[in-house]
């Protein structure tokens, strides 16, 4: 039960992320549309993307490896027994790491290649 909530609450985050990836993104358009219509590819533009999103991911899984790390500590400083036993493993700091950067990258795809649909002459002008 606790592992599906964790899946459900892993889902539910990512779908927020994926719908402000978005709103960023589409908010981008016209940029975008201007890039195209200069002659940019479109895989050049969703490698940009989706380098924005890993940057982001990569910085959101240091923060909560940080506020883990202080978290520990403020729990091994309880006088139970059971603080001693409290610890971060550094495979699962890692495993979080790369979840924080996998999760961000498959939530900004969609929205990614969402904001590449469409036609460029139909971007600009309505940016306009």
């Amino acid at each position: 039960l606790q592992l599906a909530l964790c899946i459900a609450f892993l889902a539910v985050c990512l779908l927020n992320m994926s719908a402000l990836i978005l709103a960023r993104f589409l908010g981008r358009s016209h940029e975008i549309a201007i890039r195209r219509a200069l002659g940019a590819r479109r895989i050049d533009i969703v490698g940009q993307l989706l380098s924005e999103a890993a940057i982001i991911g990569g910085c959101g899984g240091l923060i909560g490896l940080l506020v883990a790390q202080l978290g520990t500590a403020l729990v091994r400083r309880q006088p139970e027994d059971y603080a001693a036993l409290v610890h971060l493993h550094p495979g699962l700091m890692m495993a979080t790491f790369v979840l924080a950067l996998v999760s961000s990258l498959l939530a900004a795809l969609p929205p990614a290649l969402r904001t590449l649909s469409g036609r460029v002459a139909m971007q600009i002008s309505v940016a306009e």
